[in-house]
């Protein structure tokens, strides 16, 4: 490991040559990996990319720095470095799996949240639903043809909100 690593300090190009060129098959081996795993019956919740996600932080923030080579002889200084990138690397490759296993899932992890429209009908036509919602909420759903419409809307529902919240109700 040593010899490869003397190896690419002495030719920088070729060695950010032949990473450039290894990432594509590697990239495309963990999906792979991944998608294989979904075939086995192997789906990889969302929490696992989550503790990668942690990992790759913790890594980061305590990779050894050249200020504090002094402290450490030049052998140990080395194997701490190397296990730290060998940590980002299996994580990094650990998140490509995630991926490729998560694209045949029918719901697939997301860090964000989807919107579900909520219509407010009544069974019987007679009675009239009672809402909390303001009117300028309701008019937001049928589209304004104008961005300052939909602002001003937006605007007034807020400064409503906002003087129910100081009022106190709910």
């Amino acid at each position: 490991m040593r010899k490869i690593s003397t190896w690419a300090a002495a030719h920088k190009w070729t060695t950010r040559i032949l990473i450039i060129l290894l990432y594509f098959p590697l990239n495309f081996l963990g999906l792979v990996i991944g998608d294989l795993l979904f075939d086995f019956g192997v789906t990889l919740p969302g929490y696992f990319l989550l503790f990668l996600f942690v990992i790759v932080l913790t890594v980061i923030f305590h990779y050894p720095k050249s200020a504090s080579r002094k402290s450490w002889n030049e052998v140990s200084f080395y194997y701490k470095r190397k296990g730290a990138d060998l940590v980002l690397i299996t994580c990094t490759f650990g998140m490509i799996c995630f991926t490729g296993n998560q694209l045949n899932v029918s719901h697939p992890f997301t860090l964000t949240t989807v919107a579900v429209p909520y219509n407010i009908t009544s069974n019987n036509t007679n009675k009239t639903v009672s809402s909390s919602i303001p009117t300028e909420v309701k008019g937001v759903v049928s589209k304004p043809s104008h961005r300052k419409a939909l602002k001003k809307k937006f605007r007034n529902l807020f400064q409503q909100l906002r003087a129910k919240y100081k009022r106190g109700e709910d």
